[in-house]
């Protein structure tokens, strides 16, 4: 399948959640970012899945670098296929954390989106990551756009963000209350509502720090 505007084709797992993802990024437009003065030039997606979000930015911010971080095997080798036509995408296997250390999935059985992480007192097969480090790793001075769909995770990487979140100007957030209560209130203790501006698509909430404030489009 080939995503609009797109010079090459996607790969998605026909009969699976794939294709309703296909069509909340590609139909829907659920990632349309805010636009800017300047093009973002550093975008983290962490829970990338197959990589049709990456791909998204791809196309809307062709010279942005994209890290695509995703934990689950079942997805990795499709997320690869599909960014291998785009080089400023880098897959990342890794579990988005606060902290360095070994995860397991939870729910393997579970649909390829719904993947979430916990931490284990044995060995964990999956290893992290934290934001500080992506930033080491990949020489960003900051990060213009956080997407953050971690199935609930997000709780405990926003409880440990004070000492980078100053460096992120804009999100795009889908929080899991309802699976881990306290999600938003953890991003709200370090972006509290009154320094930033909320746009709801779909699921997802694009969050801009008020000093970078500017409109929503439809489609970059």
């Amino acid at each position: 399948m080939k995503p609009p505007r797109a010079r090459y084709p996607a790969t998605v797992r026909r009969g699976t959640v794939d294709v309703g993802v296909w069509d909340e990024v590609f139909i829907s437009g659920e990632y349309a970012a805010p636009s800017a003065a300047s093009s973002p030039r550093y975008i983290v997606d962490a829970g990338a899945n197959i990589g049709l979000t990456s791909i998204f930015y791809a196309i809307a911010f062709p010279e942005a670098t994209i890290i695509a971080i995703e934990p689950a095997e079942e997805n990795w080798d499709l997320l690869q296929r599909n960014a291998s036509a785009y080089p400023k995408i880098k897959p990342t296997l890794a579990a988005l954390w606060p902290t360095t250390t070994r995860v397991n999935i939870a729910n393997p059985t579970d649909a390829s989106v719904s993947f979430f992480c916990s931490e284990s007192t044995g060995d964990g097969t999956v290893q992290t990551v934290t934001v500080p480090e992506l930033m080491q790793q990949h020489e960003m001075p900051h990060i213009d756009i956080l997407k953050v769909d971690v199935e609930g995770a997000e709780k405990a990487i926003f409880s440990a963000a004070a000492p980078w979140i100053g460096k992120v100007r804009r999100f795009a957030i889908e929080f899991h209350d309802r699976k881990v209560p306290g999600c938003r209130a953890s991003f709200e203790a370090v972006v509290p509502p009154s320094t930033s501006e909320c746009i709801r698509k779909g699921q997802t909430d694009h969050i801009t720090m008020k000093s970078e404030s500017i409109p929503l489009n439809s489609y970059p």
